[in-house]
């Protein structure tokens, strides 16, 4: 055997080396079809999540606006009562 015949046979093993690390290092196309509906989909999960979080949002804050309203007319209310049970007091012991 020559030793353009060994170069050659290294040759061939390298190429051949090359091409089995290069065919585990790369996706099939069903492989890439597979995630890349998979992307799609968590995608379309995060803009659904996106619209719900806004909606949720949008919520809150009108509960907390209704909270402080209440709170405001609870404690306008008390001050109604203190002043007609002050007025009772008042009016007892004139009589």
């Amino acid at each position: 055997m020559g030793s353009g015949e060994i170069v050659a046979i290294i040759g061939a093993i390298a190429a051949l080396i090359i091409g089995v690390v290069n065919a585990r290092a790369s996706a099939t196309k069903t492989e890439m079809e597979s995630l890349r509906a998979t992307v799609a989909t968590l995608q379309s999960t995060v803009t659904t999540l996106q619209g719900e979080n806004a909606r949720l949002l949008t919520e809150n804050k009108t509960l907390h606006e209704t909270v402080n309203r209440l709170e405001c007319e609870n404690d306008e209310l008390r001050g109604r009562l203190d002043a007609l049970e002050s007025l009772r007091k008042r009016k007892d012991k004139d009589s």
